[in-house]
């Protein structure tokens, strides 16, 4: 019988019938496989199952087994030419830190409840924080509630910022309807709607999830437009280094 081999690497018989996997896709499954065999796959259908109800996931593995993952899923990286998706976080003492960083302000104590990137136009849409080791610093996320005390109050979405840093400056709210934005370091409250956003948010901190990182490999996912996070006060300057990784998602209009 007459084949046909396409450029792409597919087999087809004359009437139409493909015989032959893609050899690419067949290298990717098998990658795949061999990450689910180690017990350190990401399951990005569990993290946007928890992204969706919770507004964070807990997952085990290694940066290798993210950026596969995120491949797998159509993650985007948000790099470009002059900065890298993936940063190192260590603690800095408040006179040793960069300039308009937490940080700068809070020093090794805990920090505030934000976001990541507020000062960007364009916020990063997911934050995913890894530990190769334990460490007895941990970690809170606060995701709003549709109702109650944990409900975001209109003057998240009616208080007016001016957000500085990148460069320049321009106005946002708390809370648009692409989602939230917050960091108090590079957000001033321009009127009394964003101050009482301000107290609510820090008000808030209390009640959030706490995420310890007490075993090896952890991967904490974060929507960064639904959730905010923040570290909790450092007991382990010398030895604590958390990666930071951000994504857009791939299929977001």
């Amino acid at each position: 019988m007459l084949q046909i081999r396409h450029p792409c690497g597919l087999v087809h018989h004359a009437d139409g019938c493909v015989v032959k996997l893609q050899i690419a896709n067949a290298h990717r499954m098998t990658s795949h496989q061999r990450l689910q065999n180690r017990g350190l796959m990401v399951s990005m259908a569990t993290v946007r199952v928890d992204l969706e109800s919770q507004g964070w996931s807990r997952q085990r593995g290694t940066l290798e087994d993210l950026r596969r993952a995120a491949s797998f899923d159509g993650l985007v990286s948000t790099a470009n030419g002059t900065s890298s998706n993936e940063r190192v976080l260590i603690p800095y003492e408040a006179a040793k830190a960069p300039r308009r960083s937490l940080s700068a302000v809070y020093g090794l104590e805990k920090q505030p409840l934000h976001s990541d990137g507020a000062h960007l136009r364009i916020p990063p849409d997911i934050v995913v924080l890894h530990s190769a080791a334990p460490t007895p610093t941990s970690t809170v996320v606060w995701t709003p509630a549709p109702r109650g005390d944990d409900a975001l109050p209109a003057a998240a979405r009616d208080g007016i910022f001016t957000v500085r840093g990148n460069g320049e400056s321009f106005l946002a709210v708390a809370r648009d309807r692409d989602g939230l934005r917050f960091d108090p370091v590079v957000m001033s409250p321009g009127d009394a709607f964003a101050r009482e956003a301000v107290a609510y948010l820090d008000a808030a901190r209390p009640r959030s999830e706490v995420h310890l990182w007490d075993e090896p490999d952890l991967l904490l996912f974060i929507d960064n437009r639904r959730a905010l996070h923040a570290r909790d006060k450092v007991v382990d300057a010398e030895t604590r280094t958390i990666s930071r990784v951000v994504y857009r998602w791939g299929d977001k209009p």
